[in-house]
């Protein structure tokens, strides 16, 4: 596939921004409205910000290397294919109280630091396979809730000082993984938390299993 660089700023107010290459963004990235769209993936070098209380629909692969700033709007990513994947060296800032994270088909990869800044709620709206797994950092902030309701397979951590509640789906901790909550609170409101070997188990308050 084919790489198309944009070294200018891009905003997307409306609409569809889509492209069958790969479509890759070295500097700024402001998003109020419309989706993304396209065979070809979307990557990310620099800070992306999502505002306005507007729906954002991922309908291509995204893969971030930079910042992201979600600070408004549900953030949905459909398709059987699309994957967004938060990357090693990637910021994902969540500070969209009271929105959604939704996975539509689509699915999350953390691999990078992905900040739980306001309480916020991740949720499988479709029958179809899909997932957010953690392989980096998920941090919760003091005084905040993280509400996680999709399946996943996790190698990372699940820290800080809010609240972790995993609901309704299998969610597996494999080798390496570990929730160290031990200033914060961590529930299992529903389905089933497998802590495989080689996982861990760190809590200041086990709210409720």
């Amino acid at each position: 596939t084919n790489t198309s660089f944009v070294d200018g700023t891009v905003i997307l107010s409306g609409g569809r921004l889509s492209s069958a290459a790969n479509l890759h963004l070295n500097r700024a990235f402001t998003w109020s409205g419309g989706s993304l769209l396209g065979s070809g993936a979307l990557i990310t070098d620099g800070t992306s910000t999502l505002s306005t209380i507007t729906t954002k629909f991922v309908n291509m692969d995204w893969t971030n290397n930079g910042i992201v700033d979600w600070n408004d709007g549900d953030l949905q990513v459909l398709g059987s294919t699309v994957l967004l994947t938060n990357a090693g060296s990637g910021i994902f800032n969540a500070a969209s109280a009271g929105n959604e994270l939704q996975l539509n088909d689509g699915s999350f990869n953390n691999q990078g630091a992905y900040n739980a800044d306001a309480s916020h709620t991740i949720r499988q709206v479709s029958i179809g396979a899909t997932s957010f797994d953690n392989d980096g950092t998920v941090t919760i902030a003091s005084a905040q809730t993280l509400t996680v309701e999709v399946p996943g397979t996790d190698t990372g951590l699940w820290t800080g000082a809010g609240s972790l509640i995993f609901d309704t789906y299998i969610r597996d901790l494999d080798s390496g993984a570990s929730v160290n909550l031990a200033t914060g609170s961590f529930t299992v409101a529903g389905g089933t938390v497998n802590f495989n070997a080689g996982s861990s188990l760190i809590i200041g308050n086990l709210a409720s299993v």
